[in-house]
């Protein structure tokens, strides 16, 4: 059965006088997997955040199961996982230290084995008593994804995943990330990367203007042609590479 997760309508946020985001609308079924394409700059980062509750909107709302998660705001933060371009996490902590932490403030059950096995899903087994302040970028990437998966949550959002990861990292992201849509979760993700976008997705957005643009299904729309409503979006015109 499919289910709604999350529905954003009207959502609209300013930031002094300027209107970064308007009129933006979104519904996140379980199963899916939503990619939202754009250039840096355009407010991706800002439109995840918002949905995420880490920064307030100017006007409209955000549900969670029919209800505003402001309602529910520890109910629906505990639904969801994390990934942002801060770690979000103590610096001075080693990986599984803050992961055991994480891990106790939600209750996770047999926390040592979930723990260990999402350390070695990413390549971290070797550095997981390491302060994650030493992390390399890519390395802190993998962590910061194992963080956002350590409470089993109903629904990802994700921000630029991929950002700083190797061959072999995205592969098992992108394998896991089939996984959890298979079994009934929701993804919500940005990226600048068209082709590694549309390898996890299956529902493809554009955020241009402002605004955010339907570009079609994985079910319909083959990659060129998803590309091809991108370009017509964005202006100037911003090259897109196929792989990190």
């Amino acid at each position: 059965m499919v289910v709604v997760l999350i529905s954003v309508e009207q959502l609209c946020k300013k930031i002094g006088y300027t209107n970064l985001l308007e009129n933006i609308n979104l519904s996140l079924p379980s199963r899916q997997v939503a990619v939202i394409f754009g250039p840096n700059g355009v407010g991706k980062s800002t439109l995840l955040k918002i949905i995420s509750t880490l920064e307030p909107l100017t006007n409209g709302q955000i549900l969670y199961r029919g209800q505003s998660v402001y309602k529910q705001l520890s109910k629906f933060r505990q639904a969801i996982g994390l990934v942002m371009h801060e770690p979000l996490a103590y610096p001075n902590l080693t990986a599984r230290e803050n992961l055991k932490f994480l891990g106790n403030l939600y209750r996770t059950k047999d926390l040592e084995q979930r723990v260990d096995n999402l350390l070695s899903e990413f390549g971290l087994s070797d550095q997981a008593d390491r302060p994650i302040c030493h992390f390399s970028r890519g390395m802190m990437q993998k962590f910061m994804i194992a963080k956002a998966l350590l409470n089993d949550p109903h629904t990802l959002l994700l921000d630029e995943p991929f950002s700083g990861l190797d061959q072999v990292s995205i592969s098992v992201l992108l394998d896991r990330i089939e996984e959890l849509r298979s079994s009934g979760k929701s993804i919500l993700m940005t990226t600048h990367n068209l082709g590694l976008g549309y390898s996890a997705g299956s529902k493809f957005y554009a955020l241009a203007h402002k605004h955010l643009v339907h570009l079609g299904d994985k079910l319909t729309h083959k990659l060129p042609k998803i590309e091809i409503a991108y370009r017509s979006l964005v202006t100037p015109i911003i090259p897109l590479s196929h792989s990190e």
